[in-house]
């Protein structure tokens, strides 16, 4: 009977597999025809625009999300008389509704002005988000899933001064007020242990640093990343919760073929304090661990080691092969290998934007015994 039960999940699966192929090749039809490009080999910066628009209808599938819909504008410019090779700014407005009948306003940019010299990203969102919580811990039971939804007004704002060549430094605010509206009156957030299932405000100082000279922001082909948080949540910037955040993101590019790619990302996040619930540090996602339900272990600290192969294959068509490991831990000197959880699986890549290298990211990423599909704008790292 289980044997049965998981064919029919893989069976699931790979029909919504060759639905989503399906459905980006026609939007990148659709794409094509609203940008009327009549050369599809490589650009020089002739070709490059110094400023473009690219409305896009939203259509992705997530385990946390399942089918979502929506629309978005990625509006990206160049300052005037900057070189047209230089990183387009960005920002980009959304809206969306899912099958989870979540619904999510927000609009973020990535700002870079005085020819590259300062660096801006900013993010200001409303979200109602139908969620799952399985408990605290990196060994939580798949039978403690439970359902809650928050109502979420969330607000960052960070500038940073260029250190040529190529390091950021800078401060950063967040804010976000958030409340339970829905969640099961005999689960675990009903019973008062859980800290900050009493809902509340949450906000920030963040000191960023980070060295960036991939050479490209959407799809990099080589070059490497590397970025610095630290941020201190306290009552004196209007934060109900006292705890620190330390996050360090480590990414490297080689472009190893012509049309081969491979990369390399380490994650690391560690929290002291009372951090809410909703605040520790989340394993899986879109990005941290494809394959499992966002959140599905979450606790003070994670460390994540992942690593994806990408390739060109046809005009605008890709694939890439992803592995990863990490795991979740109170401590740090709890963290044990044989714990770490697995992760590995396909995609294919669709190029929407040739000039800019921005992709279409469809994967198929397996976990332990537990597996996701997902749709998405831009690369996981």
């Amino acid at each position: 009977m289980e044997s049965d039960g998981f064919k029919l999940r893989i069976i699931l699966i790979m029909y919504y597999y060759r639905f989503i192929l399906f459905f980006t090749f026609f939007l990148s039809i659709i794409h094509c025809n609203l940008m009327a490009e009549s050369d599809e080999s490589e650009t020089d910066s002739s070709d490059i625009d110094r400023f473009g628009i690219i409305p896009l209808p939203i259509f992705f599938y997530t385990p946390e999300t399942r089918f979502a819909g929506g629309a978005l504008l990625n509006i990206y410019f160049r300052e005037p008389g900057s070189n047209l090779k230089s990183r387009p700014s960005s920002i980009m407005p959304d809206i969306i509704f899912t099958q989870n009948k979540q619904f999510i306003l927000e609009v973020s940019g990535d700002l870079y002005w005085k020819n590259q010299n300062y660096f801006n990203h900013i993010y200001a969102g409303f979200k109602r988000f139908p969620d799952k919580f399985y408990g605290i811990g990196n060994d939580t039971p798949a039978d403690n899933e439970e359902d809650y939804t928050p109502r979420l007004f969330s607000f960052e704002f960070s500038i940073l001064k260029r250190i040529p060549p190529y390091f950021y430094i800078g401060i950063g605010y967040e804010y976000e007020t958030y409340k339970l509206i829905k969640y099961e009156e005999d689960g675990m957030l009903s019973s008062g242990e859980i800290w900050g299932s009493e809902g509340g405000k949450i906000a920030a100082i963040k000191l960023q640093f980070f060295h960036d000279n991939r050479d490209n922001v959407f799809f990099p082909a080589k070059g490497s990343f590397i970025q610095l948080d630290w941020r201190i949540y306290h009552n004196i910037v209007g934060s109900d919760y006292k705890f620190q955040n330390w996050i360090i993101d480590l990414r490297k590019y080689y472009s190893i073929f012509k049309s081969h790619i491979l990369t390399f990302q380490g994650y690391f996040s560690a929290i002291s304090g009372e951090a809410p619930f909703n605040r520790l540090s989340l394993l899986g996602g879109t990005r941290l661990l494809r394959g499992y339900y966002e959140g599905r272990y979450r606790d003070n600290n994670m460390l994540i080691f992942q690593t994806e192969y990408r390739i060109h294959l046809w005009w605008r068509f890709g694939m890439a092969t992803f592995l990863g490991i990490g795991d979740v831990s109170n401590k740090l000197d709890n963290f044990q290998i044989s714990q770490f959880k697995p992760s590995a699986g396909l995609g294919v890549r669709v190029i929407m934007n040739p000039q800019e290298k921005l992709n279409v990211r469809c994967d198929l990423g397996f976990g332990k015994q537990t597996s996701g599909l997902y749709i998405t704008i831009g690369e996981a790292f």
